[in-house]
């Protein structure tokens, strides 16, 4: 490389600027017409002004579907009196460019002129705002397995115990059904012994155990190799509400004493019977209605989540490794009151994933929340397609290549429960 083209490109990355390098002990240069600066109300990116191409535009695209056809933009140059003109029908229109602006411009194309403060240079540059093209965070889905014989199920719920996924089923009649799978992609129906008229939503692994609580306050317990299950004895005077998860070494459930609800920890894969450590909850703590699952908090913590229903609406409950138990959000963060709802975490996003309304009406919306649970919104980049329609009662997993198992679930007593793959459409190169 000539020492022209190393003079070129040194010049032209010195002019790619995102922020101004003066200090504020510098004297500004009234010649000086460029822009070293921009923000827009309302969007969160950082944008770059390249003074060799005369073009401002922000680095990464914003998401799919976002307006930028009306937003109120701010320049700031290396002068603070520079002042700003937009091209409207070929001719220059001066821009207040202050924070009580109202003018609302299409920043997909726009042209942009600044002036230096002494009048003598101008400056142009090209103002295109960059939006994706094709909805990256949304989700391609793919029906891979239906469960025929679980039509019409009461209760239904997904596990994965020792490496296989158990699909557990109960229809009106009391019958307790199991389809399982070693990949979550070619399920097996298999005989469940030993349990009838069992809430299999309530079901949970403990070690290498699957445990599902009983009408009457018990539990059940088997392994998902045989499927053959036993009665578990609770601790005196404690009734199984739910089992909830394993988390680090060890296994939680929600009880009852009679008169409040607990929290029981012990031993993961140990009997029921030898789990001593009774929690109090504070008032609003889930009683019905409840998902659990343990989701990745951060870049390494898990947290085992506690979403359900009580006299105050729905909650959202962490459990941490230490066994602190705090209540993250509810309806006020703009967590949605569902039942039978899937959680799971994916493209950074802890979701809530379909279930009903307190009308009982299956829903095909789907809820994240980007800060661990603390806020919610509902995102309809993920809304579940027509294809699938509403789903109630499925369970999600993340599999080990980042995709999303949806994993039984229906819309109707009608419709058999089935199994979707959901892939990221930002991992399928769009």
């Amino acid at each position: 490389m000539g020492r022209k083209e190393i003079w070129l490109v040194a010049l032209a990355l010195a002019s790619v600027t995102v922020a101004c390098n003066k200090s504020d002990d510098d004297d500004y240069d009234e010649t000086d017409p460029r822009i070293c600066n921009v923000s827009v109300r309302g969007i969160s990116t950082t944008f770059v002004v390249n003074d060799v191409e005369g073009v401002i535009f922000n680095y990464d695209s914003l998401a799919y579907g976002t307006s930028v056809k009306a937003l109120s933009p701010s320049f700031y140059g290396y002068n603070a009196s520079t002042r700003i003109e937009y091209e409207k029908d070929g001719k220059w229109v001066a821009y207040s460019n202050s924070a009580s602006d109202t003018i609302a411009l299409d920043l997909t194309h726009l042209k942009i002129r600044s002036t230096s403060v002494n009048g003598k240079n101008t400056k142009e540059y090209l103002f295109s705002v960059r939006v994706h093209q094709f909805d990256v965070n949304a989700l391609k889905w793919e029906k891979i397995s239906t469960f025929a014989n679980a039509a019409g199920a009461t209760s239904q719920h997904a596990l994965l115990c020792g490496g296989t996924y158990v699909y557990l089923y109960t229809l009106a009649g009391g019958k307790v059904g199991a389809y399982t799978s070693a990949d979550g992609v070619e399920w097996t129906e298999k005989t469940v012994t030993g349990l009838e008229n069992a809430d299999c939503a309530t079901a949970a692994v403990s070690g290498g155990k699957i445990v599902v609580a009983g009408a009457d306050g018990g539990a059940w317990s088997a392994t998902a190799a045989e499927l053959a299950f036993e009665k578990e004895t609770m601790p005196d005077g404690l009734k199984m509400i739910k089992p909830l998860f394993t988390l680090q070494d060890y296994f939680w459930a929600v009880v009852s004493d009679g008169e409040s609800t607990l929290l029981l920890k012990g031993e993961q894969g140990a009997p029921l019977s030898q789990m001593t450590t009774e929690i109090s909850v504070s008032a609003g703590f889930p009683a019905e209605g409840i998902t659990a699952q343990v989701e990745r908090s951060g870049v390494k913590t898990q947290v085992g989540y506690v979403y359900g229903n009580s006299a105050d609406g729905a909650t959202l409950w962490a459990i941490d490794g230490a066994g602190n138990v705090s209540k993250i959000s509810d309806r006020k963060s703009g967590l949605p009151s569902l039942k039978n709802v899937a959680m799971a975490t994916i493209d950074s996003e802890l979701g809530l994933i379909g279930g009903s309304n307190g009308d009982g009406v299956p829903q095909k919306t789907y809820y994240t929340s980007t800060d661990g649970g603390l806020a919610w919104s509902e995102n309809w980049h993920k809304e579940l397609p027509k294809e699938m329609g509403e789903t109630d009662g499925a369970t999600a997993f993340v599999t080990p290549t980042g995709k999303l198992l949806l994993v039984g679930g229906a819309k109707n007593e009608k419709t058999a429960p089935a199994v979707w793959l959901g892939t990221l459409n930002a991992a399928l190169g769009k």
